[in-house]
C-alpha cells in the first residue's frame, strides 16, 4: 500500500499527508512547491516524516530549512537538495523497513 498526493492544498492550520507506505521501500525523490508557498520568514509550514511506526518523527523543521531556504527565499540549487525553476526539490534516498509517512 503505497499513497501519494499530487496537487494537495494545505489550508492554514491544515496538516495533510503527502505520502504513505505500508511494507519497506525506499523514498528516492522528493519535490514540493510552488517555492513561493514556502518562501517567507514565518516558516509555519512544517515538514514531519516518519519512519517504521516511530512515535518521534526523523524530520521536522520547516519547509524552507529542509531545502536550504535562506533569509526566508530559496538559496540553494544543490545536486541534492534546492530548488530549481519554483520547485523545492530533494533526491536523497530515503530507505525505510517496514513503513513510512510525509505530512506538511
Amino acid at each position: 500500500y503505497q499513497r501519494r498526493v499530487h496537487g494537495a492544498v494545505v489550508k492554514p492550520g491544515e496538516t495533510k499527508t503527502l505520502f504513505e507506505a505500508k511494507k519497506g521501500g525506499r523514498i528516492a525523490s522528493l519535490q514540493l512547491g510552488p517555492a513561493e508557498a514556502f518562501a517567507g520568514k514565518d516558516r509555519d509550514v512544517l515538514l514531519k516524516v516518519t519512519w517504521d511506526g516511530d512515535k518521534k518523527p526523523a524530520i521536522l523543521c520547516p519547509v524552507g530549512d529542509f531545502f536550504g531556504y535562506g533569509w526566508g527565499k530559496p538559496a540553494m540549487g544543490a545536486r541534492f537538495v534546492g530548488t530549481r525553476e519554483g520547485m523545492n526539490y530533494c533526491y536523497r534516498p530515503m530507505p525505510y523497513d517496514r513503513s513510512a509517512k510525509i505530512h506538511v
